[in-house]
């Protein structure tokens, strides 16, 4: 079901994409070209979403708190997004087109408020601030949360 959705995700993107281009409002190609940063890429969602991108074989790096076997290498970069320096870092070398932003602590039973702030409101803070920052023109972020 998850995969279902992605590929919905993912297909509804690439329809808007085109019917941008061609009403002439947006010329860059399709989203299977673009360079793809996603944050939270060993989350749930995540994993569901880089298995897709790998079949249609886009440029994409996962940001993850911890490497993870399940990711090859090349395909991500540790880092702590509530860590401005290193977001910033980040995007400044990979320049992505779009940012898709998962990362986040999910879970309802999680009491720590401070740290579920910092992750859930400051992080993706850090993310916009950096993109907007370091980012290139006309860069798009996808934000998806519960």
């Amino acid at each position: 079901m998850e995969a279902a959705l992605i590929r919905l995700f993912i297909l509804n993107f690439d329809q808007i994409e085109k019917q941008k281009q061609e009403q002439g409002l947006f010329f860059r190609k399709g989203f299977i070209l673009k360079r793809i940063l996603i944050t939270g890429i060993d989350g749930f969602f995540g994993r569901h979403l880089q298995k897709e991108l790998e079949l249609r074989n886009p440029s994409y790096l996962g940001i993850v708190i911890k490497q993870s076997s399940e990711i090859a290498k090349e395909k991500q970069i540790e880092a702590d997004i509530t860590d401005y320096p290193s977001v910033l870092r980040i995007i400044k070398e990979y320049q992505p087109d779009v940012i898709i932003h998962l990362a986040a602590i999910a879970s309802v039973t999680y009491n720590n408020t401070p740290v579920l702030y910092r992750v859930n409101v400051c992080g993706a803070e850090n993310i916009l601030l950096a993109a907007k920052e370091a980012g290139k023109k006309g860069c798009r972020m996808i934000m998806i949360s519960s």
